[in-house]
This record gives C-alpha cells, sequence and structure tokens, in this order.
C-alpha cells in the first residue's frame, strides 16, 4: 500500500510541475480568458465577487445647515432699492432688510428689485455664509416673504453660485431653481413662498470653491417688472462634510442640532442594516452552495470551465486512473501490499 501511494504522490507532482510550467509559459491562456457568465463555473465566479455590501449610514454624513447673508459685493448695491431702517436696514447694508432675527417684519424693513430696462439688469446679490469647509451640497430650499405689487405674480429664479464680481464673470453653480412656476404673489401685502433649490447637473464639492468659504446667491425676477423682499432664510443639505465648524454662531447651533438628530436616525437605520446584512449573507451562503455543487457537477462537462481548473482536475482524474491501475496490477500479480 505504501508503494502505490509514493507512486500516486509522484503522478500527482509531476502533472502539478507540468501544470505550473504551462501556467508561466503561457499564463494568458489560463487567465486571460473571462468565464462565460451563463456557465456554473461563471456564476459561482459572480457569487463570489457579489458579496453582500453592508450600508453603514455613518459613513455618508449629511447635515443640514442654516445659511446667514452678507454683502453681495462692491456694485451690487445699486441694483437694488432699500426701504426702512429696521434691524440696521440701509443701503450700504442692504443685506440686513432681508435678515430679520425676530421673524418677518413687512414693510418695516424690505428690498425692492425694479427692472426698468435701463442700464445694468436689476437683481438682488447677497453672500451666503455659514457653510461648511468641504463637502457636496444635495438640496436647498429658500423661503422668502414677497409680493409684486403688479397685476399678475411674478415667476422667481434662484441660484446659488461661486462668487461673481458686479462687473461681470462666470462660477460654478451649486445649487438652482430655474423656470420652476415659483411666484411672488401680487398684492401689497408680503406672502411667504417656498422655493426648492436644486443640484443642477454638474456636481462640485465645497473644497473647490474659488472663494471660499461663502457662495453668492442671486434672486431674479423678468426684465422690466418690479417685486419687493422682506425675508429671507436659506438651509442647505451637504454630505461628506467636516461638521459643525464653519459660519456663525447661530449657523452652528443648528447644524448641531441637525448632527444631533441626524445621527440618532443613522442609529436606527444601522440597526436595520445589520439585520439586513444577517439575512443577506446567510442568502448569499446558502445560494453560494446550491452553485458550488452545482459547479462541481459540471465538472464532468469541463468545457465551461476555467483552463487552470480544468488542468487541475486532470491532474487529480490522471493520478486517480494512474492509482486504480497500479492496484489492479498488483492484484493480478498477487501482491498483497499495494491495496
Amino acid at each position: 500500500m505504501g508503494e502505490s501511494h509514493s507512486l500516486f504522490r509522484i503522478a500527482i507532482f509531476i502533472g502539478f510541475v507540468l501544470l505550473m510550467s504551462s501556467v508561466l509559459a503561457k499564463p494568458w491562456v489560463f487567465v486571460g480568458q473571462p468565464l462565460p457568465p451563463d456557465s456554473t463555473w461563471g456564476q459561482f465566479s459572480s457569487g463570489i465577487q457579489n458579496f453582500p455590501t453592508f450600508y453603514n449610514p455613518f459613513d455618508t454624513k449629511a447635515l443640514t445647515f442654516s445659511l446667514g447673508f452678507n454683502d453681495g459685493g462692491p456694485g451690487y448695491e445699486t441694483r437694488i432699492k432699500t426701504h426702512g431702517t429696521a434691524n440696521s436696514c440701509g443701503s450700504s447694508t442692504y443685506w440686513n432688510c432681508i435678515t430679520d432675527p425676530n421673524g418677518p417684519d413687512g414693510n418695516a424693513s424690505y428690498i425692492e428689485i425694479t427692472d426698468n430696462n435701463a442700464g445694468p439688469s436689476e437683481f438682488l446679490s447677497l453672500n451666503t455664509t455659514g457653510w461648511p469647509a468641504q463637502g457636496t451640497i444635495r438640496s436647498g430650499t429658500l423661503t422668502l416673504s414677497c409680493h409684486s405689487n403688479m397685476t399678475n405674480a411674478i415667476p422667481i429664479n434662484v441660484v446659488v453660485h461661486e462668487w461673481i464680481p458686479s462687473t461681470g464673470g462666470s462660477g460654478n453653480s451649486y445649487l438652482s431653481a430655474i423656470d420652476q412656476n415659483v411666484y411672488c404673489r401680487s398684492g401689497t401685502a408680503f406672502v411667504n413662498t417656498t422655493i426648492q433649490l436644486r443640484v443642477p447637473d454638474a456636481v462640485y464639492n465645497l473644497n473647490g470653491n474659488a472663494h471660499p468659504s461663502n457662495l453668492q446667491m442671486w434672486i431674479l425676477g423678468p426684465a422690466g417688472l418690479s417685486f419687493y423682499v422682506s425675508t429671507l432664510t436659506l438651509t442647505a443639505t451637504v454630505v461628506d462634510t467636516t461638521g459643525c465648524s464653519a459660519g456663525d454662531f447661530f449657523s452652528n447651533i443648528g447644524c448641531s442640532f441637525s448632527e444631533f438628530a441626524q445621527n440618532a436616525w443613522n442609529f436606527l437605520i444601522l440597526m436595520g442594516s445589520a439585520i439586513a446584512f444577517g439575512f443577506l449573507v446567510i442568502f448569499w451562503f446558502v445560494g453560494m452552495i446550491g452553485i458550488f455543487f452545482g459547479a462541481l457537477g459540471s465538472i464532468l462537462t469541463l468545457p465551461s470551465a476555467p483552463p487552470l481548473v480544468s488542468g487541475l482536475v486532470g491532474i487529480i482524474i490522471i493520478g486517480c486512473l494512474f492509482f486504480v491501475a497500479i492496484v489492479i496490477m498488483g492484484k493480478i500479480r498477487g501482491t498483497g501490499n499495494v491495496g
């Protein structure tokens, strides 16, 4: 029996040496051919690579920021008219006219945007403050108290982008609301209007902002028409941020509450993800067992197996046949020490 086992091991060893020599001489023959996806070996390979993915909601950090407003830059103050003096509203501090810490103040302070088709076009330009140093903006909400003073309502367009000087230029847009059928209503009373800001086709990270750390917001109406804005509030959801480390005190307080609520919600999602992941692993394992035995069954039809597997199986089969032949020859010869 020891003699036959030695011969069996020798046959297996020689087979492996020959196979490895072929792999080293022409490796592309063994590894360069894709597995047929509809074969059992192809299904087994795909199953191994498609192990269930665990979703961790803490990997993607989403925070909601309440933004502040500041000077839009030199020259923009000439494109609007200010009314009232509440909250330090004035032509040189026009952003205070729409920043009402105690809530909408109506006619106490507001901005008039009147485009009379003479000279530069008139629109409201504001510097938005409180953005994080990095992250991608996913959505935004702008609430404005406004009216048109015209017979019909006035459609409003909004763009949040990198800072552009009043003399002209260009910059990447982060949020916009163009032709969304959002209006400042006609009449003399200020009415709240909510505009959902969307991400344009191209998504930019805030760490690529050409003029960090603020973004500029333009609020525009149709040419030749007038509308009035009394109060503005802007919030934005940003993912993959560094945390609540940017902006003024109130922006950081709001962001901190948002971060706490988001973490609590993410914890619940994490528990659900863990349970779902456990079931997915069980289903994957059961499915892979079936596919594995199907692949083993296909050994009898080796054309669907990869060349390297065919070679290994060939070595084992030849070694086994050689071992059987030695045993049979020993029995015929009458030697008892071969079985």
